[in-house]
């Protein structure tokens, strides 16, 4: 699937063109860290992992809550819109952001982008849903506190 789709991108990555107009959409979070991982392995750039700091935010020190909402726990956590503990990225990989980040960058769930430089805590990237696929957005690390507060963590 991912050979019919992005056969022109693979024959040649450094053209970023061959990636506007595609995406595959995958039916489960699985089939998503599948074709992924099969993108990821291709581009021959050097990876850069970034892992979550997934906390517990019970206040006064609730045992019960941090006991069963652990970090390690919470790292295994996989569910839509929501980030995977750990995150692979090369430059040059396509990105689909899964969260509304800044409206008037249009950094919005669903935006696609490609990776052009990644730091410590920041990720440098062209947006590929943009006419000219020349704007540069900076995503810098964030906390995703859950609007529901009987969710007793932040990501």
């Amino acid at each position: 699937m991912i050979k019919a789709i992005y056969s022109d991108y693979i024959a040649d990555m450094a053209n970023e063109s061959h990636l506007k107009g595609r995406a595959i959409l995958a039916p489960t979070i699985h089939v998503v860290d599948e074709v992924n991982d099969y993108m990821t392995t291709m581009n021959n750039n050097q990876c850069k992992t970034y892992v979550s700091s997934n906390k517990s935010l019970s206040e006064g020190g609730n045992n019960k809550i941090e006991g069963t909402h652990t970090p390690e726990f919470l790292a295994t956590l996989r569910c839509s819109g929501l980030p995977n503990h750990e995150l692979k990225l090369k430059v040059g990989c396509p990105v689909m952001l899964i969260k509304n980040i800044d409206h008037s960058s249009r950094l919005c769930n669903g935006t696609r982008l490609i990776i052009t430089r990644l730091g410590d805590k920041v990720i440098e990237a062209k947006l590929l849903n943009s006419n000219h696929c020349l704007d540069k957005v900076f995503i810098s690390r964030m906390t995703l506190t859950p609007s529901d507060v009987r969710i007793p963590f932040r990501f």
